[in-house]
């Protein structure tokens, strides 16, 4: 089934995803990224909510989840971290 979403909504679409980041800093994140930890607390999560806990079901909730709470999710980290002076931003602060 096609994806109607943007993967990235928050990336604008005028701009190359080559120009915003690079596939070293991709690279890094993927290894910095503790894949374990996300299907754990999945698993465990489902099971805690009454849900089975199997791959089929956590793989339900994780692309839900992508799709429709990580984008904001994430911008609303950025911003509040970009708030408290946490983050360096493009105008170098």
């Amino acid at each position: 089934m096609p994806r109607k979403e943007p993967l990235y909504p928050h990336v604008p679409k005028s701009k190359k995803r080559e120009e915003i980041w690079t596939e070293k800093e991709v690279n890094e994140l993927v290894y910095w990224l503790d894949t374990a930890v996300l299907a754990r607390n999945i698993l465990e999560t489902l099971e805690e909510e009454g849900a089975k806990p199997t791959v089929e079901n956590a793989k339900a909730v994780w692309l839900d989840f992508l799709l429709t709470e990580l984008s904001d999710g994430l911008v609303g980290s950025v911003r509040a971290l970009i708030d408290k002076g946490e983050l360096e931003t493009k105008q170098g602060t």
